[in-house]
């Protein structure tokens, strides 16, 4: 892969969606040891303690544990300032001496991977209304908070003192460190002023967009676009506050204004048992395997016309479950995680079988094999799958050679997805979908999949699906944000009042309860469109 990363194939930008095009994001990994972050320690006292703004687009990758976004902790003390994703809600915390001193939480979760939220910390610690000295925005709109403890105006933070900050990490006053697995774009600082979100972006139609602040960032302000590829941290706001890379955080192509396909992580727990199989990390696009098949499905499915391509990494030789192809999902595939993918389970389509070196075609009872012998089953060799959609064929590649194909799809429908399985304990396999600049790249006329390259129209109002019983309930994919869902003659409404119900996504639903979710049962639904997953941020729920 090289660097700087630039779309190698043509990628549509649309003026119209996005008046600001952000071309570049930061990919951190939370993988064990990786450590990967961006620090920097002010240079002297003269930055706001109690005044500051912290602003960022930020996608989540992986949803276990902590996901940290920015603080400071003083060294050698009990003492810190950090904000961080947790149990899904947003967290502010400020704690002196091992004394709290300010605890906010929102009440909405963040838990949808498929597009990203842009999040302000607006701190101000002399206002006079206690209520005002902590705001949290996501996606334009103000956060309601529980607050625990409300700082007092002659407190300082530690953000802004001279003491280790982060970024794409919090550390708390006890010294725990909880880092970030996701994507971070455009972030900015303001030292000395309390911001609202209408400074860094803005409606538009149904969606919150980028705009570029313009306004005096204080003796610390700091703007991170990440476009360099050897300096990551640098600051291009003109101020000189560049930040140090910690770890190995890569480049992307991934960012507000077009995103790329991660792992779906709505999907891919057991159907029956809600066990999650396999570890998912670097931002949804590293799976490693457990010792059951686990079916990995993106965040973004096919249109039903074009040329599509994405490349796997394998880590190992020899790995006994390791499938890519291009198939028609059943509500139960997507639901899933522990079934040998491709012994005629999915709807239909075509897989390329490195684990056993054959490609092989089903729909429904009808299974075929289309080839044999690619032995191809080698540690570190890439797996390419080149879709035709127009033509309805499918090729298959190895380290940018086709060893296979091209192989006519069935006719099983026009809902299509990528897809991705791995069987063999510890086995690390890596997707690029083109956000990390392709190992080999697709043959000449195919594009990578990202919302900057999807028609309109998409969108799915209509359907059916079978309830588990299972607070993990199905995930239905819609291709949009609905604004609301009818399920049985029942509203839900994308306002915050299904919370725990029903997830609204950037591009489904996910039951979250047993309402609406009787194991067995049959359900139907509609819905009507808020925004298109061309241009959908991140939902709040």
């Amino acid at each position: 892969m090289s660097a700087p990363l630039t779309p190698s194939l043509p990628i549509r930008r649309c003026s119209c969606r996005y008046p600001v095009q952000i071309g570049n994001g930061l990919l951190l990994d939370s993988a064990a040891g990786t450590a990967q972050y961006l620090s920097r320690t002010p240079p002297s006292t003269a930055g706001n303690r109690s005044t500051w703004t912290w602003s960022g687009w930020v996608r989540r990758g992986s949803l276990a544990g902590i996901a940290g976004l920015f603080g400071a902790r003083q060294a050698g003390a009990t003492s810190a300032t950090y904000l961080a994703i947790v149990s899904h809600c947003l967290v502010y915390y400020d704690v002196l001496a091992g004394v709290v001193q300010a605890h906010a939480t929102s009440a909405p979760l963040l838990r949808d991977v498929g597009g990203y939220y842009h999040i302000v910390c607006a701190v101000d610690y002399t206002h006079a209304d206690p209520l005002e000295r902590v705001r949290l925005y996501v996606n334009g709109e103000r956060q309601a908070l529980t607050l625990v403890a409300t700082p007092t105006p002659s407190h300082q933070s530690r953000v802004n003192s001279v003491q280790p900050h982060s970024l794409g990490r919090s550390v708390d006053g006890a010294g725990t460190a909880s880092y970030l697995d996701g994507f971070l774009a455009a972030v900015d600082f303001v030292d000395g002023a309390a911001l609202g979100p209408e400074a860094f972006g803005a409606p538009r139609g149904d969606h919150w967009v980028p705009l570029v602040y313009t306004g005096e960032r204080g003796f610390n302000g700091t703007r991170l676009e990440f476009g360099a590829p050897g300096d990551l941290g640098a600051d291009t706001s003109g101020a000189g506050n560049h930040w140090t890379v910690n770890g190995a955080p890569v480049q992307t192509l991934d960012s507000p204004t077009n995103t790329y396909p991660t792992r779906q992580q709505a999907c891919g727990s057991d159907y029956y048992s809600g066990t999650e199989y396999g570890v998912t990390t670097l931002g949804g696009l590293r799976t490693r395997a457990s010792a059951y098949t686990f079916a990995w499905w993106p965040t973004i499915h096919l249109p039903a016309r074009g040329r599509w391509y994405f490349e796997v990494r394998q880590s190992v030789a020899g790995d006994i479950g390791l499938r890519l192809g291009v198939v028609v999902p059943t509500q139960r595939d997507l639901n899933h995680g522990a079934y040998t993918l491709g012994d005629t389970v999915a709807g239909g389509g075509v897989l390329y079988r490195v684990d056993n070196s054959t490609v092989v075609r089903w729909a429904g009872a009808s299974y075929e094999t289309l080839a044999t012998g690619l032995g191809t089953n080698v540690a570190n060799n890439v797996h390419g799958v080149a879709v035709d959609l127009d033509a309805r064929e499918m090729r298959c590649t190895c380290n940018g050679v086709q060893v296979s194909g091209p192989h006519a799809l069935p006719a099983v429908g026009d809902r299509w997805s990528f897809v991705l399985a791995a069987h063999l304990a510890g086995s690390n396999i890596l997707m690029d979908f083109g956000q990390l600049g392709w190992w080999y790249g697709p043959p000449a006329g195919y594009q990578p999949l990202c919302t900057a390259n999807l028609p309109c129209g998409l969108a799915t109002v209509s359907g059916t699906y079978t309830g588990t019983g299972l607070a993990n309930g199905p995930y239905v994919p819609t291709g949009c944000e609905l604004d609301s869902l009818t399920i049985n003659g029942t509203a839900l409404y994308n306002d915050g009042s299904a919370r725990g119900v029903v997830d609204f996504l950037a591009a489904g639903f996910k039951l979250r309860s047993s309402a609406h979710n009787a194991n067995g049962t049959t359900y139907t639904w509609t819905g009507v469109v808020r925004t298109e997953q061309r241009c959908a941020n991140a939902v709040v729920n």
